[in-house]
């Protein structure tokens, strides 16, 4: 898990995480000298409002990586804002 925090409009923040998951999926990862065979990422996506608290914030990015993860992974979804 990790969190990214950028400005920008809600596509341009799903673009930048389709990239980021593409690029990835592109790399072969090794453990031991050996390739692994797939990696997986998933994302979730939110506005960040400032009148609400940080955990109420963290909660509608993860309900929408939760989203993702169940929709197949390997996705950004878009909580709604």
């Amino acid at each position: 898990m990790f969190f990214l925090v950028r400005g920008g409009t809600r596509q341009d923040i799903f673009n930048h995480c389709e990239i980021i998951r593409k690029t990835m999926n592109r790399h072969t990862f090794r453990a031991n000298g050996k390739p692994i065979p797939y990696i997986s990422l998933s994302f979730g996506i939110t506005r960040l409002a400032i009148d609400e608290s940080f955990e109420h914030n963290f909660k509608k990015a993860d309900n929408a990586l939760q989203s993702a993860k169940k929709n197949g992974r390997d996705q950004t979804a878009v909580a709604a804002y």
